[in-house]
């Protein structure tokens, strides 16, 4: 079986929409997707979800299915740094890389998410996700999953930076934080991810690519700024 997580395209988060830029985006995103072999398409009940997924779901024809708990993950935590309330990833470096346990699997029992409501927020998605995949033939157990009823389907979920660390997390037993404090889930970039059952009845989920954008310098669009931080100090980029 294989997954396919989106993120939407360029957001405009005021109008629950994509910007103009983002609907180019979503039409060439559109032109790859159509290549690919999907069975099965989710999508976030928010706006920039639903609009990223319109061009390609009118070119495909395909049903789909909106599952609430793939909207985004926005719980928020106090960061002892600043004192202010925010998603928990995107903190100072020093920060992040200091907190006790954060890069290992205890990494919810440390004090940031003390009262927060992550905890309670992570088990909510990731159950409904287990649910899911265990509809589809895939049973986890411990840290592998159990072979219900191996196929080749491709299940394509088109969704928000943050739910998807929390997707990629159960599927690759890496703490969330540190996907989404380390890797730059650009709008519209593409993760792919495919099981692999070298003994029979036992598979794990392996990542082929993630956060890919070929499709946009294929149409010479450079990637959207939104999501990142400056490269530089000195950058006048945003900060």
């Amino acid at each position: 079986m294989r997954i396919i997580i989106v993120r939407h395209a360029e957001p405009d988060y005021e109008h629950n929409t994509i910007t103009p830029r983002g609907f180019k985006e979503a039409h060439v995103l559109a032109d790859r997707l159509m290549k690919e072999k999907i069975d099965y398409v989710y999508v976030s009940p928010l706006g920039r979800a639903l609009d990223t997924a319109k061009e390609y779901l009118k070119r495909s024809k395909k049903p789909y299915e909106i599952l609430d708990y793939i909207k985004e993950f926005n719980y928020l935590v106090k960061d002892e740094l600043t004192g202010k309330e925010k998603i928990p990833w995107d903190f100072q470096v020093e920060y992040f890389t200091s907190l006790k346990h954060i890069y290992d699997q205890s990494y919810l029992k440390n004090p940031l998410f003390k009262n927060s409501k992550v905890e309670t927020g992570y088990k909510y998605v990731t159950q409904n996700f287990s649910r899911l995949l265990k509809k589809h033939g895939y049973q986890k157990h411990k840290k592998y999953f159990k072979v219900l009823k191996e196929n080749d389907d491709t299940l394509l979920f088109i969704c928000h930076l943050g739910v998807e660390c929390v997707l990629l997390s159960y599927l690759l037993n890496i703490p969330y934080v540190v996907l989404a404090q380390h890797i730059g889930f650009t709008p519209s970039s593409v993760s792919i991810i495919y099981t692999e059952e070298r003994i029979p009845g036992i598979a794990q989920f392996r990542a082929q690519c993630l956060g890919d954008i070929s499709h946009l310098y294929k149409n010479d669009m450079k990637p959207s700024f939104m999501g990142r931080f400056r490269e530089k100090a000195s950058d006048n980029t945003r900060s």
